[in-house]
């Protein structure tokens, strides 16, 4: 009788090993089937294992309207562009980087990364001084802002194509204000503007202003 009862005792243990062994067979194998089937995805579709590519969406070629000298500038969107970023080195070694381009506005244009790009132009009037006096010419601005998917600024950067002297980086200004959320209407005084070169902290800060427009 004893020797029956510790038989029944040592049933519902054995029923409890057997199927803790099941679970862990099952779980096992869900692990080996996952694996398998993410390798067979990669190995049909090679597009699953790269990062995700540059999308463009609102490249403008419209002609802009020039501001008049003395007014406040209006930067218009001329590109935005989606698993982007803002090329750095570039612009922080900006006189020798200058030498490698054909044109300026190309060490501004995006390269791969995860975030929001948008590249701004201002066209406006402006003076030049020579030896035989004051100019009046046309002028742009081209500002880029990073932001991450809410569009709250990360980084920006603004120079004026024209400008030839050296060294050409007194020109380039960066933003240092972050966080500030991107949307039409926004001041780029909210930017905090600096020269990314230059002697005297009386020309450090860009002190000019404009309005930016998506529209």
């Amino acid at each position: 009788m004893g020797r029956f009862f510790c038989k029944l005792l040592h049933v519902p243990v054995l029923y409890m090993n057997i199927d803790r062994t099941l679970h862990q067979i099952f779980i096992v194998n869900a692990k080996f089937c996952l694996v398998f089937a993410v390798l067979l995805l990669q190995q049909h579709n090679p597009v699953l294992c790269q990062p995700r590519s540059m999308k463009t969406l609102f490249p403008l070629d419209d002609k802009d309207t020039v501001t008049g000298l003395g007014r406040t500038k209006v930067y218009v969107l001329k590109k935005e562009v989606r698993n982007a970023d803002i090329d750095t080195l570039l612009l922080e070694d900006f006189d020798r980087s200058a030498n490698k381009v054909t044109t300026i506005s190309n060490l501004f244009e995006p390269i791969r990364g995860k975030f929001l790009y948008f590249q701004f132009i201002a066209t406006f009037k402006g003076e030049v001084y020579n030896e035989t006096g004051t100019l009046i010419k046309d002028f742009h601005d081209i500002l880029i802002i990073k932001t991450d998917r809410n569009y709250r600024i990360l980084d920006a950067y603004q120079y004026t194509l024209e400008w030839l002297e050296l060294p050409l980086q007194y020109d380039l200004f960066r933003g240092s204000a972050k966080g500030t959320i991107l949307r039409d209407g926004f001041n780029i005084l909210a930017l905090h503007l600096r020269r990314s070169c230059c002697w005297s902290k009386k020309e450090e800060i860009d002190n000019e202003g404009g309005i930016i427009y998506f529209k």
